[in-house]
């Protein structure tokens, strides 16, 4: 009988160590034991090309709340530490920072769709207003927006965000990849489909008594979106047919060739661009004449 209830003693024991749970060695399933049904990983390894980062198991993550996926927040972690090197505190702070974030940007984007802006998605990101108008950037349409803007900040007695910044992106993609919020990844993360589709910009720096008379604001062209690399192209096709004919003989272009360009105003921003032609092929340092 004694011998029996050592073996069921025994069993039992062997039993209860299967049974302990393991620390969760990624970030997902430890992020849900601590705080279930609370937080989504969107991508848990930013640093993959971090030769040195991969070595020491060091990654960083971009993490949701699952309740309102625009509430977006970065985490370090590791795997090679305990608890992934995290701290519950610590992610409860980022996370309520990325709260009042979002709050601040539906401020935003309620107050200037109630002053009539349309087709437009907010973003506050620390002490940074983000608007982004998806309309071709039509000299009176800029002036009627930045106008709004500058309004909604006299309108606060304090503005949390004084960094502003109005982008003028491309029509057809309104609302491809967010809605009325821009969330906090889309400017923490890499993001190629926000450089690829703004057109103009402005930035400025917000402090009371500023009047939008008495601005002058610069809008700045971005040379590395999609429309404007393709007007480079027409461009130099078009400099290429006109230097066929005009230019003296032997002379060599190349689109790869770095240009000179400026922004053009009329009733529509356009670009004015420079191409360099040189009598032969050069190596470095060789003279150079251009056309436009």
């Amino acid at each position: 009988m004694r011998k029996f209830k050592f073996s069921l003693l025994l069993m039992f024991s062997i039993f209860s160590c299967f049974r302990q749970k393991t620390p969760p060695t990624t970030l997902g399933p430890w992020l849900e034991e601590a705080f279930p049904g609370k937080f989504e990983v969107l991508d848990s390894n930013l640093k993959m090309l971090d030769v040195m980062a991969q070595f020491k198991g060091e990654k960083q993550a971009l993490v949701a709340d699952k309740s309102d996926q625009t509430v977006q927040f970065l985490l370090d972690w590791s795997k090679n530490t305990p608890n992934l090197g995290l701290d519950k505190s610590a992610i409860l702070a980022k996370h309520s920072q990325a709260q009042q974030e979002v709050e601040q940007s539906r401020a935003l984007f309620n107050a200037l769709k109630a002053k009539g802006l349309t087709r437009f998605s907010a973003a506050a990101l620390q002490q940074a207003a983000y608007v982004l108008v998806f309309a071709e950037p039509k000299p009176e349409l800029r002036s009627h927006v930045l106008g709004l803007v500058l309004d909604f900040l006299d309108e606060q007695a304090d503005p949390a965000q004084t960094s502003i910044f109005i982008e003028f992106m491309e029509p057809g993609v309104y609302q491809a990849y967010f809605q009325d919020i821009i969330p906090r990844g889309d400017w923490l993360v890499e993001a190629g489909h926000l450089r690829e589709n703004k057109i103009i910009s402005l930035d400025f720096e917000y402090k009371k008594g500023l009047k939008l008379a008495s601005m002058q604001p610069r809008w700045a062209l971005n040379p590395e979106s999609t429309r404007a690399i393709e007007f480079h192209k027409l461009a130099f096709e078009q400099a290429r047919i006109w230097a066929e004919q005009h230019v003296r003989k032997p002379y060599f272009m190349d689109y790869e060739e770095p240009i000179g360009y400026e922004a053009v105003e009329d009733k529509m921003p356009g670009i004015r661009y420079g191409f360099p032609y040189f009598r032969e092929k050069p190596a470095t340092g060789k003279d150079e004449d251009s056309l436009e």
